[in-house]
């Protein structure tokens, strides 16, 4: 082989080297940028997880706290209710005792006089309508309607008594009577709405 044949076959061959430890050298290369990455990769998933099960975890923890506010509040607010409702059904039978007493049609010796027992019914009536009509966001629609229709049969009651009875010079047992019967009958309704509506929150501060 001429020295020109060694010189060529020495140029390829060392070409072919060089371009095997090229080849090579971006392969290995490749390969660490590739560990690299996948290592930068891991560790920024892990990072992202870490922080996203932290925004998790304050996220359930802000909306626990909200909901134990709610559940505190919205069972003050039954509580609330109730209290308000067993008030006003007691000012309600207050008052419905006093009108019975008013114009009961039996007459007790010793008893109070019509005008004290007017008096005192007058006062009941004051008192029940003043602490309904300011708690009147407590209760249902309905209610309030009762209660208002209660309170103004209740007045015209007291009145009609009052002029057709108390103050009349002749008695009349016949109007009277009636008169007496309306009063038992005009807050069964409301009562009974009342009542309802008592067991109702009950119930569900016992669930």
């Amino acid at each position: 082989m001429s020295w020109l044949e060694t010189f060529i076959v020495t140029i390829v061959g060392s070409s072919i080297v060089s371009g095997g430890i090229i080849h090579f050298g971006k392969h290995w290369i490749t390969k660490q940028l590739d560990y690299a990455y996948a290592a930068k990769l891991e560790i920024h998933k892990a990072k992202m997880k870490s922080v996203s099960d932290t925004a998790l975890e304050k996220l359930k923890s802000s909306l626990m706290v909200e909901s134990n506010k709610h559940s505190v509040v919205f069972s003050n607010l039954h509580e609330r209710r109730a209290e308000i409702l067993a008030k006003t059904y007691q000012l309600l039978v207050s008052t419905r005792n006093n009108l019975e007493a008013y114009t009961s049609p039996i007459e007790f010796g010793g008893a109070d006089t019509k005008e004290l027992r007017r008096q005192a019914f007058g006062l009941s009536l004051e008192e029940f309508t003043e602490y309904y009509s300011s708690h009147a966001i407590y209760l249902t629609e309905p209610i309030v309607i009762n209660l208002q229709n209660i309170d103004s049969k209740m007045t015209t009651v007291g009145q009609e008594f009052m002029s057709k009875v108390e103050m009349a010079t002749k008695l009349d047992p016949q109007g009277w009577n009636k008169i007496y019967g309306e009063v038992d009958l005009l807050t069964k309704t409301t009562m009974k709405k009342i009542e309802a509506e008592f067991r109702i929150i009950l119930v569900g501060k016992n669930i």
